[in-house]
């Protein structure tokens, strides 16, 4: 009796790990940039987390987190597409944005304006 018991939660398990048509769910890839030398300290943490938990997976996402030294090389990022997402303070972003480059601060992270999710322009379409 318990070894069926486990064997239909294993199932049960695993049917929550592929798709409807059993095939595994695809990912989508992306790159996440912290502003920061570790991705411990600040709100380098808070994507720390989200990959440790397995958020991101939960999500549909295949995260990479690439650490830059600052938040002028994390505006810079986005503008180069090396990476697709950011969390810089917001001043590099007005430096650089009369200069020419097309992105948009598109949400607050923290409870107090320090720190922007930005993206390419063209990436983030209003509905």
């Amino acid at each position: 009796m318990r070894r069926g018991a486990l064997w239909a939660i294993a199932i049960v398990l695993l049917g929550t790990v592929t798709a409807s048509d059993g095939q595994p769910r695809s990912l989508t890839k992306i790159r996440v940039a912290t502003c920061a030398r570790t991705v411990t300290t600040g709100v380098g943490a808070a994507f720390a987390v989200a990959a440790k938990m397995g958020w991101f997976e939960a999500e549909g996402l295949d995260a990479e987190i690439v650490q830059l030294a600052s938040s002028t090389d994390c505006v810079n990022g986005v503008a180069i597409r090396q990476v697709d997402f950011a969390l810089p303070s917001i001043e590099p972003l007005a430096i650089l944005k009369p200069q020419g480059m097309k992105a948009r601060a598109f949400d607050e992270i923290n409870q107090f304006n320090v720190n922007e999710v930005i993206a390419e322009a063209r990436a983030y379409r209003a509905k």
